[in-house]
């Protein structure tokens, strides 16, 4: 970590600013406008659905498809896959050849919304100001926006670094035969990346008025009943209504546990003192 914050201290270019970065497309986005070009946005007058849309903001390792589990057992909305990811996106196109982004986005709701159901979908930071510059909101009647985040940002960028490594991103997965390796320098970028991607995520609903509700990892984990009330308000559940055991289970083990006080050492070292 020493060689990290050295290498970082002596650096010669000027880092981009949050708003510059807000400003840039990102890759999801440069790869649909590559798609569709001049059709990827919505240029209608009115609403395409009489459902708002629903948004799970999320960043790696935040809990989101958990949330999104919680989401659908509710019944008021469906869907909730990575469907704004470059690769399915382009997956997606060349299966069905939409002439338009909006078309894909009412062939999800077509295929997993029953009436009076509304779309979920997962976006990153990058993917919701994606949605925004394609002024894709404009097809809903509104927009909700359920941002789950984690507490400890330390444990979620070891729980990304073990992911990353090993392949294994769900519960639902084979265990992997890779040995993660332990490093502090890419621990250390993750937490500032989570922590300025939740930042853009809780800006860009600023500015265009979208509701957010804020759920927390800790909440889908230890206090399912709690994001039930926090759905009931969202308009995405009942009075009343809680979750069942999800399908997921937590991934987290003594080698978590490991990696994390190795990191708080690696600060302690850094740090200094009597």
């Amino acid at each position: 970590m020493k060689n990290f914050l050295k290498r970082r201290l002596n650096r010669g270019n000027v880092a981009p600013t949050t708003l510059q970065i807000l400003s840039r497309p990102g890759g999801h986005e440069r790869r649909l406008r590559d798609l569709y070009g001049t059709e990827a946005s919505y240029r209608a007058s009115g609403p395409a659905f009489d459902t708002p849309l629903v948004i799970v903001g999320f960043t790696n390792r935040s809990g989101s498809n958990l949330l999104v589990d919680y989401i659908r057992q509710a019944g008021k909305a469906n869907g909730g896959g990575e469907y704004l990811n470059g690769g399915v996106l382009e997956t997606m196109q060349a299966q069905h050849g939409f002439k338009r982004f909006p078309d894909y986005l009412r062939h999800l709701h077509t295929s997993h919304c029953v009436p009076e159901q509304s779309l979920m979908l997962k976006a990153s930071w990058d993917q919701l100001a994606m949605l925004v510059r394609l002024n894709i909101p404009a097809m809903f009647p509104s927009v909700t926006v359920l941002h789950v985040q984690r507490g400890d940002l330390l444990a979620q960028a070891v729980s990304y670094s073990i992911a990353l490594q090993t392949g294994q991103w769900s519960s639902r997965q084979d265990e992997s035969e890779v040995e993660p390796v332990f490093d502090p320098d890419e621990i250390l970028r993750s937490i500032e990346s989570f922590q300025k991607a939740n930042l853009l995520i809780d800006l860009i609903c600023r500015t265009h008025g979208f509701p957010c509700f804020a759920v927390t990892y800790e909440q889908d984990t230890r206090k399912p009943e709690a994001v039930g009330q926090i759905l009931h308000r969202a308009g995405l559940a009942a009075s009343g209504w809680q979750p069942g055991p999800p399908r997921l289970a937590q991934q987290r083990d003594a080698r978590n546990a490991a990696f994390e006080a190795r990191f708080l050492e690696e600060v302690r070292k850094v740090l200094g003192g009597a």
